[in-house]
């Protein structure tokens, strides 16, 4: 099983890297660019030092069904060279903005060899995630057959599934 966090380093932070640190797990943090990465970089940098995945959430959190591709293009990338900037390498998972996916996210995505990971358990801080997932459990372009904890700004979780990730390989279904 593997933990994931979304969004936003800041004051308690500190506490909850302390938490999966204490119980030797390790955790993969979505961040947004312009708001996390940008902002509480020596947070993100605690968090890969510390063996935990950095991925990105987008640059501002922009729902990118409901922009343009070239949008949508922006935000991806954007997000994505500001966790570089921070940590040194480039994140290759995805966690779309409210789950939200599509065809063209997906394309985005597959250009520079990323993955989405979407989830099965949520914090309940909004509705379901679109698309929803086909019979076989997959979202189109997803980390293979992976879900997770999904607890927006790096709180405790109160539900947990898994979450596969092409770097960890110690991620395993339940």
């Amino acid at each position: 099983m593997a933990l994931a966090f979304d969004g936003s380093p800041g004051v308690r932070t500190p506490r909850i890297l302390d938490i999966p640190r204490r119980y030797r797990v390790h955790a993969t943090f979505f961040t947004l660019g312009r708001h996390h990465a940008a902002t509480y970089p020596a947070m993100v940098v605690r968090a890969a030092a510390e063996g935990h995945e950095v991925e990105t959430l987008t640059w501002s959190h922009r729902v990118l069904t409901v922009i343009s591709r070239a949008e949508a293009h922006e935000e991806i990338t954007r997000g994505r060279e500001a966790v570089a900037r921070v940590i040194g390498r480039r994140p290759v998972l995805l966690r779309p903005p409210e789950g939200r996916t599509s065809a063209a996210v997906t394309a985005i995505c597959r250009r520079p060899g990323m993955a989405q990971v979407l989830w099965s358990a949520t914090a309940s801080d909004y509705g379901p995630p679109t698309p929803r997932p086909s019979p076989a459990g997959s979202w189109p372009g997803q980390a293979p057959a992976g879900s997770s904890c999904c607890t927006t700004g790096w709180t405790p979780p109160t539900a947990a599934t898994t979450v596969r990730s092409p770097r960890c390989p110690a991620s395993s279904p339940a």
